[in-house]
């Protein structure tokens, strides 16, 4: 059965235990399939759009067919993708809720009206995932209140319109591989650490005043020169480059709506 995140920001966990590991979060309005159930309020729930799957509190979902009568997801199809990082929106029977960039809410809603349209063109990501600068790291975290590497550059693809996976392990496994010296704005790099060659971190690469930077989530979303070794902060190589990727035009358009 599909069901909708009703909550700004649903936890989905390693296991079923409040302190067990977040792996991922499902924002409000997504579209969740529940796989199996667990004890108590516990639910095994998959992500409709990237597929990912973990643990969470049946409670923050509502049946789909009940947000329809809502008007939350209606049948014409009338949703649309919030897109600044925190908007506050009046939901019916729920009152003023704070919700963050990626939500899916009713179309019709007239707070709408002051939302920024994002370009569908992955070459502008990166001046997308600036206006997350600051946001906290948090692990398994998708949203200016937390957030961790591969969060924001799906987050960031999700906000015009494109899906990636979660990990960056998976990401590093789309698109079209591009060499060091050709890096444009929106390529997605990725990094290893000393002695792996294991990837575990990505971010994106963009050119400012003639000098290649990434942003990325490491501490907090930040800015730091690029160089061919890596991630260079205050003078130190903070991550080892791996490889880099271009999304533009092969990425999968995203689905609002369970078909």
């Amino acid at each position: 059965m599909t069901y909708i995140a009703s909550a700004p920001l649903v936890p989905v966990r390693a296991s079923a235990d409040d302190r067990a590991e977040q792996v991922t979060q499902f924002l409000f309005g997504e579209c969740v399939e529940v796989l199996e159930q667990g004890q108590g309020d516990w639910a095994l729930a998959r992500s409709q759009h990237d597929h990912y799957q973990g643990w969470l509190d049946q409670r923050m979902l509502e049946e789909i067919e009940h947000w329809c009568e809502k008007d939350l997801h209606t049948s014409d199809g009338g949703v649309q993708m919030l897109t600044n990082p925190l908007t506050r929106i009046n939901i019916n029977g729920r009152g003023a809720l704070w919700l963050p960039a990626g939500s899916i809410v009713p179309s019709s809603l007239n707070e709408l009206s002051k939302q920024a349209v994002c370009s569908d063109d992955l070459r502008d990501v990166a001046d997308l995932a600036k206006s997350f600068l600051g946001a906290p790291y948090l692990w398994g975290g998708r949203s200016v209140l937390g957030v961790d590497c591969s969060g924001l550059v799906q987050l960031c693809a999700l906000l015009t319109g494109h899906a990636l996976p979660r990990d960056a392990s998976e990401q590093s496994q789309h698109g079209q591989s591009v060499g060091f010296s050709a890096l444009q704005n929106g390529d997605a790099v990725f990094f290893h650490k000393a002695n792996s060659t294991a990837i575990s971190h990505v971010g994106w690469a963009f050119h400012e005043q003639s000098k290649l930077k990434v942003i990325h989530a490491s501490g907090e979303v930040r800015i730091d020169a690029l160089t061919e070794n890596g991630i260079v902060r205050d003078g130190l190589l903070t991550h080892e480059f791996n490889c880099a990727k271009r999304y533009s035009n092969n990425l999968s358009r995203l689905q609002l709506r369970s078909e």
